[in-house]
């Protein structure tokens, strides 16, 4: 049996190996070329079969397994000849990059581990990718028949029995590879080399035979009219001339007349012509109005006239339209970020066709519609057109911000930032942004309405849902000062006059922290200009404040109420002596927190010693 399989692999090499050479030196066509790399890539493997080939006895099993798991690289290759059968041109360059990574990783992974789990992966990565290719095949090769017969006027002649074998033999093909990757058998082996040889005898001589076909399909393209006038002049041309072949010539007598026939004669590239007639979609304009608005979102017109889809088929069957671009233009609002303000916009929808009851999106401002078209009564200088009344719009939208003013001092002590805007009205963001920090925090909220917005309420709420809304404000812009702990949530909302519609801005999170109450006990006043100055507490929402220094004898020499100020180490004007001072503080936090604090605050002075040049003594 063995010197079976090594006479059948001694046939094999030399048929792939000349059926590569044909296939290479036949055409730079596509399909030529994968046929030539598979017909040398199995070559190749048959020249390794015959050195590795193992006796059915031998203990190496892993040696065996490397040797079938580089076959696998093979696999997409018959797919790749199966794809540009039934659908040619729609195979690229990237595609077969990634198909053949596909296998060519588990098998390098497995030569560099020797892990039988990769290999067992490439084998059951071969069953899944040829279930997938004959699930595609069974329904691939239909659809190639249909766009064959619309092709070809001799639809009769077409038989795609070679086709649906070759798919068939594939299939069988793998199924045998997988069989003899999971079993060793010499049986196995022979059938597969023998039917792998039938078979690339029966596809070489059937791709030759159907070339034609294949080659007249995979050339054809539809063409989508543009409306420029060398294009439109052009078709007219080119269908005038068919007009003469099938009036006068009466070219369609010819039983085996093709597109690429027709082409030839009336000089233009292999594509199909298609002809509407204009009169069966004329474009008519007799009244455009706008009902009641029925929601807050869309605005639906009526319009009496005709304005139908022209459409036209593809050589594969499928359905287009072609775009008679009308042109619906109206008014409406647009939020101008730089300016922080809602301006008034021209807008334009284009159409593809028109029904008697148009639905768009609604403006948000009083409008008038206009309604013009279509192109090619505009190159005919026959453009219509027609104006609606003006429609009073319903719709509502809303931009809002929140701003948190800076501390007496300029700073901010917390890391929140300082001012926030709205994203689109209409929408209760989930992402809400934070304000507030250590009180007292001001933070002012303003909202930005279109003109419809007739009554507008900011809501306080301690819940993020509004489940519970504690205080509302109605009014555009709304001031607070938060001198208490906690966290409070804020949003607006603006609704019409009729109440039917409402947008709502983002929702805000003020968050007022606990207090805190720190004070240093050393300073420097004077002696190094811009470090260590002003003797100043650290603090968070802190709400009522009070500080008093005091000198080693009791005397007051400086007092303040706002924590964000401090003491300058100065009375009545000037620089105090080093030494030890006093302070007493008596304050309150936003949390209700009382703080009775005092201490002693020792101020240091530095200067140079003239004597010891270079050196710093501390007063």
């Amino acid at each position: 049996m063995l010197h079976t399989i090594y006479f059948i692999y001694g046939l094999c090499v030399m048929f792939y190996f000349m059926m590569s050479w044909l296939f290479f030196h036949k055409d730079k066509e596509l399909l030529s070329r994968l046929v030539a790399v598979l017909m040398l890539v199995i070559g190749v493997q048959c020249l390794k079969n015959l050195y590795f080939i193992k006796p059915i006895n031998d203990p190496n099993e892993i040696r065996w397994m490397m040797t079938i798991a580089s076959d696998g690289v093979a696999i997409p290759l018959y797919a790749f000849i199966l794809i540009e059968l039934c659908s040619p041109t729609s195979l690229t360059r990237r595609t077969i990059i990634v198909h053949e990574l596909l296998f060519i990783a588990p098998f390098v992974l497995f030569i560099l581990t020797q892990n039988v789990l990769f290999y067992y992966a490439e084998v059951f990565e071969t069953f899944a990718y040829g279930l997938y290719f004959t699930i595609w095949g069974i329904i691939a090769i239909p659809r190639y028949n249909r766009e064959l017969k619309q092709q070809f006027s001799y639809t009769e002649n077409i038989n795609l029995n070679w086709l649906r074998a070759i798919f068939l033999s594939f299939v069988f093909i793998l199924i045998l590879w997988i069989a003899n990757s999971i079993y060793a058998d010499y049986i196995i082996e022979a059938l597969y080399m023998s039917i792998s040889l039938v078979v690339w005898m029966f596809i070489s001589y059937y791709i030759y035979k159907h070339e034609s076909v294949l080659d007249e399909l995979s050339d054809s393209q539809y063409i989508d009219m543009q409306d420029d006038t060398a294009t439109i002049t052009k078709d007219t041309q080119i269908g005038k001339r068919i007009a003469i072949l099938f009036e006068k010539e009466k070219v369609y007598l010819n039983p085996n007349l093709k597109v690429s026939d027709i082409a030839a004669t009336i000089g233009t590239n292999r594509t199909y012509v298609w002809v509407v007639n204009y009169a069966d979609h004329y474009l008519r304009f007799n009244s455009i109005s706008a009902l009641a608005p029925e929601d807050c979102g869309t605005a639906t017109l009526n319009i009496d006239g005709s304005a139908d889809e022209i459409s036209y088929f593809t050589i594969t069957g499928v359905r287009r339209v072609l775009s008679r671009e009308i042109k619906l233009n109206f008014r409406t609002l647009v939020w101008d970020e730089t300016a922080v303000q809602w301006t008034q916009v021209d807008t334009t929808n284009v159409l593809t066709s028109v029904k008697p009851q148009l639905v768009i999106t609604a403006p948000l401002c009083n409008t008038t519609f206009h309604i013009s078209g279509d192109r090619f009564l505009k190159f005919w200088n026959e453009e219509v057109e027609m104006e609606s009344d003006t429609y009073t719009t319903t719709a509502v939208d809303v931009r809002t911000t929140a701003i948190k003013q800076k501390r007496n001092d300029g700073t901010d002590d917390s890391d929140d930032e300082d001012s926030s805007e709205g994203g689109e009205g209409g929408e209760n963001t989930d992402e809400s942004e934070e304000l507030g920090g250590s009180a007292p925090a001001t933070v002012t909220f303003k909202a930005y309405c279109t003109d419809t917005v007739d009554h507008k309420e900011w809501q306080k709420a301690l819940d993020p849902d509004f489940q519970s809304i504690e205080a509302r404000f109605n009014d555009d812009e709304v001031e607070q000062t938060f001198n208490t702990t906690g966290t409070s949530y804020w949003r607006f909302v603006g609704t019409n006059l009729q109440g039917g519609c409402e947008a709502y801005g983002p929702t805000y999170t003020v968050h007022i922290g606990e207090s805190e109450l720190v004070c240093p006990n050393v300073f420097s006043p004077g002696s190094t200009e811009g470090v260590g100055d002003i003797w100043k507490v650290k603090h968070k929402s802190i709400v009522e404040f009070h500080c008093t220094i005091f000198n080693t004898w009791g005397n007051k020499i400086f007092e303040f109420s706002n924590p964000d100020d401090g003491w300058d180490g100065k009375y009545r004007g000037k620089l105090v002596s080093t030494g030890v001072y006093y302070y007493v503080i008596q304050a309150r936090g936003a949390d209700d927190k009382v703080y009775k604090l005092s201490g002693d605050i020792n101020i240091l002075r530095y200067r140079k010693n003239a004597l010891k040049s270079g050196t710093t003594v501390v007063e």
